[in-house]
């Protein structure tokens, strides 16, 4: 018995040595297992990126949406933007010394307004800057300024200054070879002497101005300036001695000689 067991078990033995040398081990497939592990992992991190891409379109869609129907409705929309200040043109005119004191007259034009809005901040921005009168513009809602501009002459006397002139300045003036002029006296500090500031229309090209003493200035550019902002014409020039008013009431004569 013993025999046939020692006997069985080595045909055993042979026999699994045979099959063992028949089969073929490989590596570990470790390779396969590392990218495999990768494709997954990228294949979830596609999910999330396609996620949020969803999540962000849908949102700006929303926001889209929600801002156009604001507009449209107009409860919700861009804040409007705050107009500029309004400005005048400005340029001086004449400067000089009288009895040793320095004078200056400059001229500030206003252009018209756009509209009824316009007119009221055109107006509201005139008494800012120059000075306040309730009738300028025709009086509440200025609508004369829509059709007008403004001019404001100002003198200046060492420290003081003041405005010996100002007026409409029509869009389209209707008179030719119109001059309008106004005395200006320099006094104060030692100064005492005598100008004239004058205005005209478009189509004036020369002035003369003639003294109470007889004596005659005539005006020709440059002295005559064109401005920015208006197609009329302004004008200062000093007054000869005894050349000067006769009485308080009295206007220079100054007339376009073109």
């Amino acid at each position: 018995m013993t025999l046939q067991h020692d006997d069985a078990h080595q045909d055993l033995v042979a026999r699994l040595a045979d099959a063992a040398h028949q089969v073929e081990i490989g590596p570990a497939p470790c390779q396969a297992i590392v990218s495999e592990g990768r494709r997954r992992q990228r294949r979830r991190r596609v999910t999330t990126v396609a996620a949020v891409l969803v999540a962000a379109c849908a949102t700006g869609v929303a926001v889209t949406s929600l801002q156009d129907t604001a507009d449209r409705s107009g409860k919700v929309g861009p804040a409007s933007r705050t107009p500029a200040p309004l400005a005048p043109h400005t340029q001086e005119l004449a400067t000089g010394r009288a009895d040793g004191v320095p004078w200056s007259v400059s001229v500030d034009v206003w252009e018209p307004a756009k509209n009824e809005a316009g007119a009221a901040r055109l107006y509201a921005a005139m008494n800012d800057r120059e000075f306040p009168d309730t009738e300028r513009g025709g009086g509440y809602p200025y609508r004369d300024l829509l059709d007008e501009g403004w001019f404001f002459a100002r003198a200046r006397t060492g420290d003081k200054n003041w405005f010996p002139s100002d007026g409409p300045l029509p869009v389209k003036p209707t008179s030719r070879g119109h001059v309008e002029s106004t005395w200006v006296r320099l006094k104060g500090e030692g100064a005492d002497s005598w100008l004239v500031f004058g205005h005209t229309a478009p189509d004036v090209r020369g002035v003369v101005c003639t003294w109470s003493n007889g004596a005659t200035t005539k005006v020709q550019p440059p002295v005559l300036h064109t401005i920015k902002g208006t197609d009329s014409r302004f004008f200062v020039v000093p007054v000869p001695k005894g050349g000067g008013p006769k009485s308080a009431t009295a206007t220079p004569e100054c007339r376009s000689n073109s």
